[in-house]
């Protein structure tokens, strides 16, 4: 069972703060079951043709694959 893990910034070389170890108080099974669920969830949506995207709140980033033809993407300040 794995104790912790961390996401990789490729642009800054550099790992993230969120880490397995700091998501669910430390327990990993809060992750997996998180994931899982969120797993779920998704392919819930796609069997019932409810998948469309929905813009983060405070708009889509800029290095987005779809921000070229996708009828949602919103410029931020910031991209």
């Amino acid at each position: 069972m794995p104790y912790d893990g961390f996401y990789w910034h490729v642009r800054q070389a550099e790992p993230s703060g969120l880490t397995l170890r700091k998501f669910g108080k430390g327990d990993p099974q809060v992750a997996i079951d998180t994931a899982v669920a969120k797993a779920w969830e998704a392919i819930r949506g796609v069997r019932s043709g409810s998948f469309g995207p929905q813009s983060p709140e405070d708009g889509c980033p800029r290095y987005c694959p779809a921000a070229e033809f996708c009828e949602r993407y919103q410029r931020t300040y910031w991209g």
